[in-house]
């Protein structure tokens, strides 16, 4: 009995000691929870609450500067006292228009070009660079032809320079001000992105040096640091401004000898003039590109320079006039449609005559002017959305086209051409040249296209332009641009058959069903020859063509074949089909029926020089095959015109 009664008071005192376990754990916990809010007490004391009222300031003003920055213009401008301190700034609280204004009440701007000699009031064009490239992009891609056209965003034309003696240069510091507030403000960025609350360690440091004064405490915390952030205002590369400076002066100054050029042309006789002696003036750009760097570099902003150059001697008008000549001439056939004819020989009148300065840039669109009625041009058919519509100025494309085989065979720079979307029937594909206002243009430099194959002298030169009994001629007119025995041609090939699209209509579409035709891509070579032996035969562009659309009926296979509907067609018009053209400027009669079909996006209106839709009436449809000759190319399989282009003057170019 003494044993288990040893026993159980022995197991009743484990008993207890197993109990006290939590109880000492509990009383831990409650020890380091007084530890902790002793701390925090401690820390919350020391620092107070300010540190907390301060992430929450209102927002600092970041449109004015903050940081200590200062501008140091002595690397630009003189000091006018000596005192380099003179030309610093303090921008601290300024804004970007404050700034600006700061630094160019530091100096004056009136660096010049002057030309006492200039021929005030004269009007010239600007030179146009011999290394400038042809452009020879294709309107409508043919892989995918209801996509939008391509390279049909509007032409610029060449800008006019009425001369003065003074040329004021434009602020070249002032251009470079902006550059320098953005790094400014960007510093004040940077410091918007730190907070107001310092690192813990730096809190500490600083709480032991605080004032029982918040507002003084606050203040201290916030104010910006002492040492001024110092920017160096400098002006960078100006090499690309000067040299657009110089070349402004340069095409305004210049001057052509008189005497040794035709000066202008007399429409009653037909013939073009020679001007009266007199020497010309070619400024010499790289010295006044060097001048006006050199006036900079001296931080002489008020110099007035005087152009250089050298005079150009003119020759005796009665040696010079016998070298004129015709250089070259070209010769496409139009349709048998009046309103197409009448507008062609309307775009040639307004060409005719037309005299390009050494060096100047021609532009058809601004020759020929906007085809409107107002202007004399008549309605001629054309697609418009796959419809036949008709559309004012149809057929000058032809001209605008046979201008430029003539341009190119005189050894000319072209500078600007483009395809057409469909393959034209009056010339080889490759071959032409479409243009539209407010679209693409034709444009060429007075310029030669290869100088190692022409001579160094360049003279004005005059364009000749007819139309008679359905034949379309344009000639260069001038002194020889290409040396002896050397001749300049095209030749293309196609490289590429683009497959057709199909697209199925039905009874109630409105559609007809058509064959429609393939696309096609050419390539297009510069052929040179010297006394007939081949010099080079080089690509020159490459252009693409659209086909038409195929529309046939998914089902009733009792519908009318197009084989039918092109029969019809036929004896509506009283037309067949023929070939297409042999080569460039051979005028192949042709004619043939297609679908009124064409890709979507290419400004709405596509030519329909060559084109029908297989319903047409011919009485309706005065630019489309079957109502005359050159009217069409038929592809082997079926109707389907190749030719046209988009135009918003009115297609049938």
């Amino acid at each position: 009995m003494n044993h288990s009664a040893s026993r159980n008071r022995s197991r009743k005192r484990r008993s207890r000691r197993k109990n006290n376990t939590p109880l000492l754990m509990g009383v831990g916990v409650v020890v380091v929870l007084a530890i902790i809010i002793a701390i925090v007490l401690h820390f919350k004391g020391s620092s107070g609450t300010s540190d907390i009222e301060d992430t929450t300031t209102e927002a600092v003003d970041r449109s004015r500067v903050q940081h200590n920055a200062v501008i140091d213009l002595n690397s630009i401008i003189n000091s006018s006292s000596g005192i380099e301190d003179d030309n610093r700034i303090n921008v601290k609280g300024m804004n970007a228009e404050e700034i600006t204004e700061a630094v160019k009440a530091k100096y004056k701007w009136e660096l010049a070009l002057i030309n006492k000699d200039a021929r005030v009031g004269d009007v010239v064009q600007p030179q146009v660079d011999i290394n400038q490239t042809t452009e020879a992009a294709t309107l409508g891609d043919p892989e995918n032809p209801d996509a939008e056209a391509a390279g049909s965003t509007e032409e610029t034309e060449p800008s006019d320079i009425t001369v003065s003696d003074r040329i004021e240069l434009k602020d070249m510091i002032a251009e470079c001000i902006p550059a320098l507030v953005d790094e400014i403000f960007e510093e004040d960025n940077k410091s918007a992105t730190v907070s107001t609350v310092e690192s813990t360690e730096e809190e500490e440091t600083k709480s032991k040096k605080k004032s029982k004064d918040k507002e003084t405490e606050s203040d201290s915390e916030t104010e910006p640091p002492a040492d001024e952030v110092v920017y160096t205002f400098t002006l960078g590369d100006l090499d690309d401004e000067i040299a657009k400076a110089a070349k402004y002066a340069s095409d305004m100054w210049y001057v052509e000898p008189l005497g040794g050029s035709i000066g202008s042309y007399d429409s009653t006789n037909d013939k073009f003039i020679m001007e009266n002696s007199r020497d010309g003036f070619k400024p010499d750009r790289d010295k006044l590109a060097s001048d006006i760097k050199a006036a900079i570099a001296s931080k002489d902003y008020s110099a007035e320079i005087a152009v250089t150059g050298s005079s150009i001697s003119a020759e005796s008008s009665d040696n010079i006039s016998g070298q004129y000549k015709t250089l070259a001439s070209f010769t496409t056939k139009t349709t048998s449609n009046a309103v197409r004819n009448k507008n062609i020989a309307l775009a040639c009148a307004k060409l005719n005559g037309t005299i390009v300065r050494p060096g100047e840039e021609f532009s058809f669109n601004k020759t020929v002017g906007q085809r409107t009625k107002e202007a004399g041009f008549g309605e001629a058919a054309a697609y418009n959305n796959g419809e036949v519509v008709q559309e004012v100025g149809g057929g000058v494309c032809q001209v605008s086209t046979t201008l430029y085989n003539a341009v190119l065979q005189a050894g000319l720079k072209i500078t600007g051409r483009q395809s057409h979307t469909f393959k034209p029937s009056y010339v080889t594909p490759g071959m032409d040249a479409t243009v539209s206002w407010g679209g693409p243009d034709f444009r060429f430099a007075n310029l030669p296209n290869k100088p190692e194959y022409s001579y160094k002298s360049s003279y004005a030169i005059g364009i000749r332009a007819s139309y008679s009994n359905q034949t379309v001629t344009v000639s260069v007119y001038g002194r020889p641009i290409l040396k002896d025995g050397y001749t300049f041609s095209l030749s293309s090939t196609q490289t590429k058959t683009i497959e057709k699209v199909r697209k199925a209509i039905t009874p109630d579409s409105g559609k007809t069903p058509t064959n429609g035709s393939e696309g096609s891509a050419w390539e297009t070579r510069l052929v040179i020859k010297k006394d007939g032996e081949l010099v080079s035969n080089n690509v020159d562009h490459n252009a693409l063509y659209s086909g038409h659309i195929e529309y046939y009926y998914e089902q009733d296979p009792n519908e009318s074949s197009v084989a039918e509907t092109e029969s019809s067609s036929g004896e509506s018009t009283g037309e067949s089909a023929s070939e297409s053209p042999d080569g460039p400027g051979s005028g192949t009669n042709n004619s043939g029926v297609i679908g009124p079909s064409v890709p979507s996006g290419q400004n709405n209106e596509t030519t329909a020089e060559t084109q029908a839709p297989t319903t047409a009436d011919s009485s309706n449809v005065s630019d489309a095959p079957g109502n005359g000759n050159g009217g069409g190319v038929i592809s082997s399989d079926g109707p389907g015109s190749l030719g046209g282009h988009s135009d918003s003057d009115g297609p049938g170019d």
